[in-house]
């Protein structure tokens, strides 16, 4: 009997440390609209992105400090007015870094993707994402953005 009692306390113990890792789930959503895209005399454009950063204000008080762990970002693309090709790409920059070389290619242009790919990679304040435009289009040309681009963090704590 008191064998099983210890086994019974153990797996107790166990399965409230692992529910009490992260206790709930909630959400915080960036909105933007994207620079306008700049097409050279060759008609290759220039670079356009988006940036939506992360701040200890994005986070409710209670959840400043607490351990955080991205569950997925669902993002919101636009399109650029008159590109005759666009190829998007999402990537993560990590807590207060400026470059990544974590980055999801080939998003359709004007679509919402949901993505776990950046879900093992550290998170919290100073977490951002960017949703990089490469159009081409028509030479000597500035392209503007059909609408709003969003990144909506998913994460628990």
């Amino acid at each position: 009997m008191r064998q099983i009692t210890k086994k019974c306390v153990l797996a107790a113990l166990l399965s409230s440390a692992v529910v009490g890792a992260y206790a709930g789930t909630t959400s915080i959503q960036k909105t933007t609209t994207p620079p306008q895209a700049l097409i050279f005399s060759t008609g290759a454009g220039f670079t356009a992105g988006a940036y939506f950063g992360l701040s200890g204000s994005d986070f409710p008080g209670s959840l400043l400090t607490a351990n955080k762990k991205l569950t997925s970002i669902d993002v919101q693309t636009t399109s650029y007015i008159g590109a005759t090709n666009d190829i998007v790409s999402v990537c993560y920059l990590p807590p207060y870094t400026t470059q990544s070389n974590y980055c999801r290619n080939e998003i359709v242009p004007g679509t919402s993707v949901s993505l776990t790919d950046f879900n093992n990679l550290p998170f919290g304040n100073g977490a951002s994402f960017v949703i990089r435009h490469h159009p081409s289009g028509r030479p000597s040309t500035t392209l503007n953005p059909a609408g709003t681009e969003s990144v909506t963090y998913n994460y628990s704590y």
